[in-house]
């Protein structure tokens, strides 16, 4: 199988064993506190004091939510839901073919979201090799978005 590396170490995608009890649950209230604050979403410094439990529970199930693509983990303090993730994605490909260069204030407008997490989003999609960055405006590497 594919190793792949993630912000826990490595893994072997689509073996991760099942959560049950406690942790199941907590990972579940994770996911949905991502699902639900979409482009302004909680880092990870500020996740379990939101949850009401403490951080150790926590760390290791957001490091586990983002070795499995439930969440993923745009820079050091911009985490996303895989939902908003992929959204903001289609919208970056939808904009640049249809109107060209994408600038990060334009894109901050798209998502109705701070500087901060466009500009962490932007260079997340720059990583990814779906944009390049020429001055303040986004490309694609690929005209066709793929």
């Amino acid at each position: 199988g594919e190793v792949r590396s993630g912000p826990a170490g490595f893994f072997l995608p689509g073996r991760a064993t099942a959560l049950e009890g406690d942790a199941a649950q907590l990972a579940g209230r994770i996911l949905e506190r991502y699902r639900t604050t979409g482009y302004r979403s909680p880092r990870r410094d500020e996740l379990a004091a939101q949850l009401g439990v403490e951080d150790r529970a926590v760390q290791p199930l957001v490091d586990r939510l983002a070795q499995t693509g439930d969440l993923v983990v745009m820079s050091e303090k911009v985490i996303l839901h895989r939902e908003h993730a992929a959204a903001a994605r289609r919208q970056i490909v939808a904009f640049i073919r249809a109107q060209g260069p994408l600038e990060t204030n334009t894109f901050k407008e798209l998502l109705q979201t701070t500087r901060k997490y466009a500009i962490a989003i932007l260079e997340y999609w720059d990583r990814q090799r779906l944009t390049f960055r020429v001055g303040d405006k986004r490309k694609l590497v690929r005209p066709d978005g793929g």
